[in-house]
């Protein structure tokens, strides 16, 4: 089985069993590796084109306008893509084993690397800038940085398991701040995940429900959830935000992974998926009005999106031209302009990160 490494949800998927080959597509009627069962009514989408050197790296973030930080297994670093189409660079720093987890829209990126003594908070005020360290709790062993937004507030998480609880910092500057639990309960047991420009701070516990933080002094909220005996993803949980309309999604698990999309206001609104079929389907990014796009499947897995979120999805094997040679095998991220990047295989049978263009 071939495994799916998008940011921190790879695990998610993997549980799920998406990717790899297999003996039946997802659903018959929407899946087709690109030219198999004939051309598209109308192509959607331009080519697919390789993003510069992704057949060695993992994409962990894109900004909304389309900048975009992972990590090269070849050149074992931090790397960053001023767009998806030019070369990466490293991001700078004098250690190794450092993950870049999210970039703005002004280029400040964030991370952490992992040392002897457990993870260090990392911020890199442009991409050609020297990493440097952000402060820790006090009394806490470490921190992670998980996403920075357009005003450089940022979210994260100290210690680990089974006391890890979210942080945020006002600025790259600023003390952290100890984000509040359920109920103003003890803060203990949940990870902040994602902060939205307006402020809004998305996260989940370690049961897996899924909360949001209107504001670094107030009480989060759960979101809904489809059934409660649902929980938001699997072991190393992830969310998807656009941090410019505050809307999130992900996947919940119940019976199998059903897609999962929350208005600005928070309301839930559950994507669906082909009736009848129990395989899992994940909402991995969200895009301009409205759109999110995701992965589908246990074989053959396909790369997938919802114009709106309550319209079934569509393939997006059968939206680019016919006879590419490309196999688009999930959607992890949207930009503002509609492009949609994400994992397949191309024409010499090549896996990595492609990026396909709306056709306008």
């Amino acid at each position: 089985m071939r495994t799916f490494h998008l940011g921190t949800l790879a695990l998610l998927i993997v549980a799920a069993g998406c990717g790899g080959s297999g003996s039946r597509p997802f659903y018959s009627s929407h899946t087709s590796t690109n030219g198999s069962n004939g051309a598209p009514q109308t192509a959607k989408y331009a080519t697919p084109a390789l993003v510069a050197q992704s057949h060695t790296a993992v994409i962990e973030a894109v900004s909304p306008n389309g900048h975009l930080v992972g990590f090269d297994f070849i050149q074992n670093q931090a790397v960053y893509w001023d767009t998806p189409t030019s070369t990466p660079v490293p991001l700078q720093t004098s250690q190794s084993q450092v993950i870049a987890t999210s970039v703005n829209n002004a280029g400040q990126v964030v991370g952490f690397v992992n040392v002897a003594n457990g993870f260090v908070p990392l911020y890199w005020a442009n991409p050609n800038a020297t990493a440097v360290a952000l402060a820790i709790p006090s009394g806490e062993p470490d921190a992670r940085a998980m996403s920075i937004n357009a005003s450089g507030q940022i979210v994260g998480m100290s210690n680990d398991d089974p006391n890890i609880q979210s942080i945020y910092w006002s600025s790259p500057s600023a003390t952290p701040q100890v984000l509040n639990g359920v109920g103003g309960g003890s803060p203990r047991g949940q990870m902040a995940l994602r902060i939205s420009n307006d402020g809004h701070m998305f996260g989940i516990t370690q049961e897996g429900i899924a909360l949001v933080w209107s504001s670094p002094s107030g009480n989060p909220t759960a979101l809904p959830i489809p059934h409660s005996t649902y929980f938001i993803g699997y072991s190393n949980q992830e969310l998807a935000m656009n941090p410019e309309t505050s809307e999130a999604g992900g996947g919940a698990q119940g019976t199998t992974l059903v897609p999962v999309f929350w208005g600005a206001n928070e309301a839930l609104i559950s994507p669906p998926a082909p009736t009848g079929d129990t395989d899992p389907v994940v909402l991995l990014g969200i895009g301009p009005n409205h759109q999110s796009v995701g992965i589908a499947g246990t074989t053959n897995s396909v790369g997938v999106i919802w114009t709106t979120p309550t319209t079934p999805f569509k393939d997006l094997n059968t939206l680019i031209p016919s006879s590419t040679g490309w196999s688009l095998e999930s959607a992890a991220f949207m930009l503002d302009d509609g492009s949609i990047i994400g994992q397949g295989t191309g024409p010499a049978n090549q896996s990595g990160w492609y990026l396909i263009h709306p056709n306008i």
